[in-house]
């Protein structure tokens, strides 16, 4: 006699096997229409991604502004694209070529469903991290999707851990894994300095036009190491960048440091 959980038409590996109980992940989708009136199609999982696909304009409309002042033929590099906003917005509204890295896994997968359901986006995912140097190391990461604020550093033995590849930007320009950018956004929070380390050559090249950090002003050393390693690429002062729906300094001190060469 065959179960109520049993069905003649499954393979032999599945008969007889009770049912475990499961509740569907809460996927949806949504379309965003630029004012140009091109659509960009995101997949929502939680409240973070909603978050994200809904402030797109709002929460860092200098960002948005900075991207359309990019050329066609400039190369846009994501670092910290999260689930994939801005690297949309550049690929499918400004038809730019984009560089997305996110090493977190649930970010990273989120990114790549958005990137399927844009089809005539230019834009190559990696699922790495960028350090000073190129090495495989531990870290410990959220793996809420959306969620930021991932530090990559060796993880404790005690802890939830996984292994990370870090590769030095300049590794990757100079054996010609990826186009030289034109422009980079660093939205990494707090490890700033170890992947600007690893970039110096890069940042150095004439073809590199502009850079938005996200910087936190309350650490003053490393706000001052950023400002350092800019200048000594042939970067001027920043211009620093809040956007007007925060003025109620909502998200201070983190502020977002746009630089350009003279």
């Amino acid at each position: 006699m065959i179960s109520k959980d049993q069905n003649m038409n499954e393979p032999n590996f599945v008969r007889g096997l009770k049912k475990i109980k499961y509740s569907e992940l809460d996927f949806a989708e949504t379309v965003v229409v630029d004012e140009s009136q091109r659509e960009m199609r995101f997949v929502l999982l939680g409240s973070m991604s909603e978050f994200r696909v809904r402030t797109i304009y709002t929460k860092e409309p200098e960002t948005i502004e900075w991207i359309k002042s990019f050329s066609k033929s400039d190369v846009f590099l994501d670092v910290g694209a999260n689930i994939g906003i801005y690297s949309l917005y550049a690929s499918v509204v400004h038809d730019l070529k984009v560089i997305a890295v996110e090493p977190m896994v649930s970010n990273f997968y989120l990114l790549s469903l958005n990137l399927e359901k844009n089809p005539t986006a230019d834009i190559l995912p990696l699922p790495i991290g960028l350090s000073r140097e190129s090495k495989l190391t531990k870290w410990m990461p959220s793996i809420a999707v959306g969620d930021g604020g991932n530090d990559i550093y060796e993880a404790s033995s005690k802890s939830f851990e996984m292994g990370i590849q870090l590769w030095a930007l300049d590794d990757l320009v100079q054996a010609a894994t990826i186009s030289a950018p034109n422009h980079i956004k660093l939205d990494v929070d707090g490890v700033e300095c170890e992947i600007l380390e690893g970039m110096v050559e890069t940042l150095r090249m004439p073809t590199m036009l502009s850079v938005m950090v996200e910087v936190d002003e309350s650490d003053i050393d490393k706000s001052e190491r950023i400002l350092m390693i800019m200048k000594d690429a042939g970067f001027g002062e920043p211009t620093r960048r809040h956007a007007p729906y925060f003025d109620d300094y909502y998200y201070l001190p983190t502020i977002n440091y746009l630089f350009k060469k003279p």
